[in-house]
């Protein structure tokens, strides 16, 4: 039997991190089952769902990242993971087979923009899946990408336009590109494993 617990680690960004994250894993007998990176600046984050045998402890998970990750000054923080209760929209919502988007904005670097977005988005069920934001050196001007999730039911190119308008305080542009679905191209087919 196994428990099923998500992983966050936040620490300094240097070569060899992530193979000292991943080597701890393996030495507490750890089933990576999916995970994300991100750089951000100098700083390292990462968010991962991972296995282990019922008998391991988390303290036990928890200090054995840390000593190994010493080095990289990793902050570890573990949660169990406990069966996902929805709501009945939510239930209906993950049934839809989504639109995958990027969505890229640029403009004014005004306070809001990114929240402005967020909630309107957030409005139609558009579920945000990744997010890369950075102003320029003088705060003058910022460029956004954001991956998402469409529900079939939402006309997103007309919902950008609506955002635009709603944006007039920042000269916000936005522009669209069909993405792929990333966890469509990476599932595995349990059967011919």
């Amino acid at each position: 039997m196994f428990k099923q617990y998500m992983i966050s680690l936040v620490g300094t960004n240097r070569v060899g991190v992530l193979a000292a994250v991943t080597t701890a894993l393996d030495e507490l007998g750890g089933n990576l089952r999916e995970m994300s990176t991100t750089v951000v600046k100098t700083a390292f984050s990462m968010i991962a769902f991972v296995e282990f045998p019922e008998h391991r402890k988390p303290d036990v998970v928890v200090d054995h990242i840390r000593g190994v990750c010493r080095p990289y000054q990793i902050e570890v923080s573990l949660q169990e993971l406990a069966p996902l209760t929805l709501e009945p929209t939510e239930a209906a919502t993950l049934e839809e087979k989504p639109t995958h988007y990027t969505l890229f904005a640029s403009g004014d670097d005004e306070a809001g923009i990114l929240r402005t977005v967020a909630v309107r988005l957030s409005q139609e069920n558009v579920d945000v899946r990744n997010v890369y934001s950075r102003s320029n050196d003088k705060g003058q001007s910022f460029v956004m990408e954001l991956q998402v999730a469409v529900p079939s039911s939402v006309d997103f190119p007309l919902l950008c336009k609506g955002i635009e308008e709603l944006c007039e305080f920042g000269n916000l542009s936005i522009e669209l590109e069909l993405s792929r679905d990333r966890e469509s191209d990476l599932s595995i087919d349990t059967e011919s494993v």
